[in-house]
């Protein structure tokens, strides 16, 4: 799941109202999703925030695909010049990846539980949960390219292919 942290021009009622437009629903107090089958766009204002700031926090989340994910951003952000901050990914490690494997992509380690591919964070959390993620400040093309360095970096940690000839010749 994507959860992308974002400030925009915009309050959060005028956000609602613009949004229901686009089939938008209030999911709970504040709380706006989109459901398209089994994926959802959720936008959720950032809680304890200064109500004289011009910019207003929120918080997008998705489980659908980055293309999906970019093609609402950029039909539904521009128009409130968004400040994108951070970009992050978590998933479950049911593979077991280990800091071993990490470095063995170059990943190399800032404290005992952050690691850095590049410019990609990537967090050990309880539970066996991986959090991957990007901090900055982002336009839309750099939120776009942060979002695949991240679907890269999860593929070569947890690859979807099964290649049966490689299996094949470790079973022999």
């Amino acid at each position: 799941m994507f959860r992308i942290t974002a400030f925009l021009n915009v309050h959060q009622e005028k956000l609602h109202k613009d949004l229901r437009g686009f089939g938008f629903t209030n999911d709970r107090e504040g709380v706006l999703m989109l459901k398209m089958d089994q994926a959802y766009l959720r936008i959720r204002p950032i809680s304890n925030q200064h109500h004289k700031r011009t910019n207003v926090g929120y918080h997008i989340y998705s489980n659908s695909s980055i293309e999906t994910i970019f093609y609402f951003l950029d039909m539904l952000l521009p128009c409130y010049q968004p400040s994108i901050t951070g970009v992050e990914y978590q998933f479950k490690n049911d593979e077991s990846i280990t800091p071993s494997e990490i470095r063995k992509l170059g990943g190399k380690m800032h404290n005992p539980s952050i690691y850095f591919i590049k410019s990609v964070g990537i967090v050990f959390l309880p539970q066996n949960v991986i959090n991957m993620q990007c901090r900055g400040r982002y336009n839309l093309k750099q939120t776009y390219e942060c979002m695949k360095e991240i679907n890269r970096i999860e593929q070569e940690l947890v690859p979807d292919t099964f290649d049966l000839f490689s299996y094949l010749g470790e079973a022999i």
